[in-house]
């Protein structure tokens, strides 16, 4: 088996100056966890999830502290501790 065979094929990307509402939208409706992030030249410059999405419209969950010790590295990564 290779990553073709289970990849998903069907690509959906948002922009960097796409508005928060729209990517929860996209979230919610095509129940992704991940959304590419391109930029005006359709080239990829990162990847948002939705627990940073959830992070960014919600103070509170950024203060939660995090299971199993792991603490945030990045917008894209995580650390134990």
């Amino acid at each position: 088996m290779v990553m073709g065979d289970i990849m998903t094929a069907r690509v959906v990307t948002v922009e960097m100056d796409d508005r928060l509402e729209v990517v929860k939208e996209i979230f919610d409706t095509m129940r992704f966890h991940h959304l590419l992030v391109v930029d005006e030249h359709k080239k990829l410059s990162g990847v948002v999830s939705d627990r940073d999405l959830l992070r960014a419209l919600s103070p509170y969950v950024a203060a939660q502290p995090r299971p199993n010790g792991i603490s945030p590295l990045s917008t894209s990564g995580y650390i134990r501790s």
